[in-house]
Order: C-alpha cells, then sequence, then structure tokens
C-alpha cells in the first residue's frame, strides 16, 4: 500500500498555493445592509465550523518573492500560526505545521509541528504533537501523526522509512495510557463520514471510536472509492433506494446489485444513468441501456455511449461518429455539439462544436418539445455548472470571451455578474455562490475577485478570495490584512499581511 495516499501537505502543493496567490488578494467589503443574505448551506454558511473550540485552523504567512518556491531560490521561512475559535493558541516559524481534525465531533482535534515537508518519510523526521491549547503531548522521529479519533493517534511509517526497534508505528497509539491498537494498519480513508482501515490483507469499516463495523472485501482505497462513487452517482441521478455496485474479480470490474441482494446483470456497468437506468459494457464498443427497476433492455448492441436518457432526451458519444463530439437527440432532431446537457425542469441544451482553432461557441437553450428557444452569444468553452453535459442544472453559468459573465437559464432569462471569468468552486455552486475575478489582460494576474449570488447580488469582493470548504470560509488577503471570512461578511481571524499562502 502506498503509504502517498495519507492526506500530508507537500511542499511543491504550498508553492503552487503560494504562486498562485502572488497576483495579490484583497480584503473583501462587508456586506451592505441592502444585501441579502446569502443562502445557508448544510455545512452552515455563517462560518461556525471555525468558531466551534474543538476545531483548530492554521495559516501559513510568507514573504513571496516571484520564484520564491522554485529550486535555487532563496525564500523565508513561514510564520505559522494555528488558531483556536479565532484566537491564536501556537505560533512558530519554518518546517511544517498540520491539523489532525479529530474524527470525534466532540473531541478537540490535534496539530503538529514537524521539521521538513518530506512526507515520503525518513527515519530522522521530527515530529511534535499538541493539544488544541498548545500543550505538547508527544515528541518523537520516524513515524507520522496521521490522524486522530478522541485521544487515539494514528502512526504511519513512511514509505522509505526503515523502522527502528524502538519505533512505534503502524497502530494507534493512547496518549493517555501509553497502549497500541489496529497493529498493522497501514493506510486509512475518511470519505462522507466514514472511516475505513487498510490493512496489508484487508480492509476495515470502523466508527469514530474505532470499533468495526465491516470487514470489507477490499484491500485498495480505490476500491472503495470507486464503489462509493457508484454510489454518489445513484443518488445524483434520482434513483430509488437499495442498489449498490460491487466489484468483483482480479480487474475489479464493476457489477449493478439490486435491492434485493442479487445481481442485476452479468454485464459489467460502464457508466450509471438517470432514473434507474444504466449503461452496460458489452462485447467490443457495445452498449446495452438497462432499465435496473423494470428490468427492461431499452437498447442493446448500440456504440452510443449515454450519458443521459429519457424517452424525450438523449445524450451521447459515439467513436464510429464525430470522435469527441457529443450529440443531442430530442423530439426535432440529433444536434451534434460540443457539449450538451438538460435543465431540472426537462429541456436541454447544447453548445456548437468547436473546433482545434476556436475555444468559444453559442449555447442553444431548447424547450422540452424540442423547439429552440434562444441561442446565446460566443462563451468560453463550456458553461461552468455542468462540465460533464450529463447531470441536471438548475442554470449554466456562461463567460463570454471579452469578459462578460452571465447566469443562463431554462426560461432565457439571463443575470449578470461581476468580473471576467470564473474560480469554478463545487461547493459555493450547490450554496448558489459564485467566486468571479479580473484578470489582467497584459500579465494573466488577478486583479480583484468577488462572491456573488446566482441571481448576480454581488456578497464580497476583495483582491482574493480562496474557499476552504473544512472551514465553509474565505481566506482573504488584502495588501495589509489576511485572515478566514465566514461566509456571512464576518472576519473569524485577521492580522496584518506579508505576502501569504493559507493552508488548514
Amino acid at each position: 500500500m502506498n503509504h502517498s495516499f495519507v492526506p500530508h501537505r507537500l511542499a511543491a502543493a504550498l508553492c503552487v498555493l503560494a504562486l498562485a496567490l502572488l497576483c495579490g488578494c484583497g480584503q473583501a467589503e462587508a456586506p451592505s445592509e441592502s444585501a441579502a443574505q446569502p443562502p445557508q448551506s448544510p455545512a452552515d454558511a455563517s462560518g461556525q465550523a471555525a468558531d466551534d473550540p474543538n476545531r483548530l485552523v492554521v495559516a501559513s504567512s510568507q514573504n513571496l518573492a516571484y520564484g520564491s518556491c522554485l529550486p535555487g531560490k532563496e525564500q523565508d521561512p513561514a510564520v505559522w500560526r494555528v488558531l483556536r475559535a479565532g484566537q491564536e493558541v501556537f505560533r512558530t516559524e519554518g518546517g511544517d505545521v498540520y491539523v489532525l481534525r479529530n474524527w470525534q465531533p466532540d473531541a478537540p482535534d490535534l496539530f503538529v509541528v514537524s521539521d521538513t515537508w518530506n512526507y515520503e518519510g525518513n527515519a530522522d523526521n521530527h515530529y511534535t504533537v499538541y493539544d488544541a491549547d498548545g500543550t505538547q503531548l508527544l515528541e518523537q522521529k520516524g513515524a507520522i501523526p496521521t490522524a486522530v479519533a478522541g485521544r487515539q493517534l494514528l502512526l504511519l511509517c513512511g514509505e522509505w522509512v526503515q523502522p527502528s526497534a524502538d519505533m512505534i508505528y503502524d497502530c494507534f497509539y493512547d496518549l493517555d495510557t501509553g497502549s497500541t491498537s489496529c497493529l498493522g494498519v497501514r493506510n486509512y480513508m475518511v470519505r462522507d463520514g466514514e472511516y475505513y482501515l487498510f490493512y496489508g490483507d484487508r480492509a476495515e469499516q470502523v466508527d469514530a471510536e474505532l470499533n468495526v463495523l465491516a470487514n470489507l472485501p477490499y484491500t485498495d482505497y480505490h476500491d472503495i472509492e470507486q464503489v462509493k462513487d457508484y454510489q454518489k452517482e445513484m443518488q445524483q441521478n434520482r434513483w430509488p433506494e437499495g442498489y449498490t455496485v460491487q466489484l468483483e474479480g482480479a480487474d475489479a470490474q464493476p457489477y449493478l446489485y439490486g435491492p434485493n441482494g442479487e445481481k442485476v446483470s452479468e454485464q459489467p456497468v460502464y457508466r450509471i444513468l438517470n432514473d434507474g437506468q444504466v449503461l452496460l459494457s458489452g462485447e467490443g464498443e457495445q452498449y446495452t441501456v438497462l432499465n435496473a427497476v423494470s428490468g427492461r433492455i431499452e437498447e442493446s448492441d448500440t456504440t452510443h455511449r449515454y450519458q443521459f436518457y429519457s424517452d424525450r432526451v438523449k445524450i451521447y458519444q459515439d467513436d464510429t461518429m464525430t470522435w469527441g463530439a457529443f450529440y443531442l437527440e430530442c423530439p426535432t432532431g440529433v444536434y451534434e455539439s460540443a457539449m450538451a446537457g438538460v435543465f431540472e425542469d426537462g429541456s436541454a441544451w447544447y453548445q456548437e462544436p468547436v473546433d482545434v482553432n476556436r475555444y468559444d461557441a453559442p449555447v442553444h437553450v431548447l424547450a422540452q418539445d424540442g423547439n429552440e428557444v434562444l441561442v446565446t452569444e460566443n462563451v468560453n468553452n463550456y458553461p461552468y455548472s455542468a462540465p460533464y453535459g450529463c447531470t441536471r442544472t438548475p442554470y449554466l453559468v456562461c463567460v463570454k470571451p471579452e469578459g462578460e459573465i452571465f447566469v443562463l437559464r431554462s426560461s432565457g432569462s439571463r443575470t449578470a455578474l461581476n468580473g471576467q471569468d470564473v474560480s469554478y468552486c463545487a461547493a459555493l455552486e450547490k450554496q448558489g455562490l459564485w467566486l468571479t475575478l479580473d484578470r489582467d489582460s497584459e500579465t494573466g494576474r488577478t486583479r480583484r475577485m468577488y462572491l456573488a449570488k446566482e441571481d448576480g447580488t454581488l456578497w464580497m469582493e476583495g483582491d482574493q478570495l480562496t474557499y476552504s470548504e473544512a472551514e465553509n470560509g474565505l481566506w482573504c488577503i488584502d495588501g495589509d490584512v489576511m485572515g478566514l471570512r465566514a461566509l456571512d461578511g464576518r472576519w473569524i481571524w485577521k492580522v496584518p499581511s506579508e505576502g501569504a499562502a493559507f493552508m488548514n
């Protein structure tokens, strides 16, 4: 098992983020009294995650001259700050600092100070573990503090580390008693609030207190990721409850199982479609469309790789036709396109084909009867809210080549947004919020960023805004100020900036 899956930050990742912020980041203006409140999200749009006294936030600031992260370039050591409920509890320079997010929601996070960014592992790497109030708990070399469940600390031996006889590694270590458990664990995964431990020959699903919930037939986290992705696609595509995808055989082929636990088809799954339908792989480049609920085969031995399938609208690609092109089939005909999709009300849209010398094209909106409602001006690439063209979307966010951004709905109505480009963020999109930006036409650097609602309401603006899903807030820099802001505009924490990069 490759330990590189362990989610630590590498030096290169920090450099990329830091260089991305060189364009500057501005202090967002507070929402006006007349501005409507942004929609609340399940994660709480007010930023209470960062206000929780059990949660820690890490901010890193550096003096970043251009290219300072590149080989052979000198850079000032990072100044690391650890925040608890908006208050600084720890500060250090150099090395690296990272949070261990506690699996138990009522238990405080821990944080780790390391003298290195090299997480491939080295027996001489030094790690110091601290409690949420900055009290030192453990100091050691070699094994990497990787996760925490209550007071149980996961220590993993890095891929290139030769463990010593006295090293405690590949286990959970009790910070209060010094006892160990889950001996031999090699990796872990947290996905959708579920916890998985991987051993050399097996995997276990555990709860936040490390009680074993299930023994799994998979020994690779990629397998579990794949299975859970299928489940997520079923939810997004409005499937009934009870259907699962299981991987079988040495090549881990996916097969569909029904609510009764019986295999639905001996053909492996190629793609989950909408409304209880599935695209199955056949011989060669042949596919079958099966309605899993009724058991009816809608199409067989087709070369169409469907992404959406209904009586009125079908979207597919087909290598026997124009390679790479999408096809929208509806009551008024078949349209070859660069991208196509469906609105939530059942109407459809497609973008005209784009050749190698052209990166923009009009978007056509079709009513449920297939008749064209409107044709837009040219928009770059494809609308941001439907990157794969197969999902139902409430609206499209389009960017014109000259820089105008607008929200387009199936009715044909459109709402202008501030800026010239879109910083795509799925977590914000779910909340009806968009990050847009202005770029310098000569340098390409960002000059100003905006947080706007889908109705065009400008909610926040600054020189740079970077969304943190973990904190459900925005890291913000403004020349002489940097910090974390809630989506309601509050500053959760701020300090003078000296050029900055953020991590949490």
